[in-house]
């Protein structure tokens, strides 16, 4: 089932076929640098499988796409628990620093509130990836926590339904 966003903009969610849709994300270099991901993770089809896979029957995997520009990245919330989800994004390399990444991400997290999802939302962010930091940040998420994963650091973002839709940028996006 697709999810329109905006007229030309949808979502729908992920399944084995799109495996050659993350594959092009998922291996590539400029892509990984900023992800927290290793290259290792992605080498061959069956570990993309396992990673588009939910561990939680209230896990969301979305690919979203734009009608003429096709394929533009993913969205997966992640159940951790029964308070938190863990989001994990990405967009084609193609489209960083289009302004389309924050945009389709927020439309995302609007669709995932508006289908009745309560949850607070945790972004875990590497600090190598200054453009997400910025995004998060400016989407009006609270900076809870810093952690070390794989000897590297990461910045752990919040947002829940009443402070994402109190945002500036969220509300000039939204259009609210």
């Amino acid at each position: 089932m697709k999810h329109y966003l905006e007229e030309e903009f949808f979502v729908r969610n992920a399944d084995s076929s799109d495996v050659p849709l993350y594959a092009q994300m998922l291996r590539d270099e400029k892509w990984l640098m900023n992800s927290g991901f290793e290259k290792s993770e992605f080498e061959n089809d069956e570990q993309i499988k396992k990673f588009l896979s939910k561990n939680h029957p209230d896990d969301i995997r979305w690919v979203c796409f734009h009608e003429t520009k096709g394929f533009m990245g993913f969205v997966h919330f992640k159940v951790v628990s029964d308070e938190y989800i863990v989001t994990i994004g990405g967009i084609v390399p193609t489209f960083l620093n289009s302004g389309l990444g924050i945009k389709y991400f927020v439309e995302c997290i609007d669709l995932y509130y508006k289908l009745g999802n309560q949850r607070t939302l945790r972004h875990n962010i590497y600090q190598e990836n200054l453009r997400s930091c910025k995004m998060h940040l400016g989407m009006g998420d609270e900076l809870v926590d810093l952690r070390i994963f794989d000897n590297k650091k990461v910045d752990v973002f919040e947002t829940n339904k009443t402070s994402f839709y109190n945002s500036h940028l969220v509300k000039r996006i939204l259009k609210l």
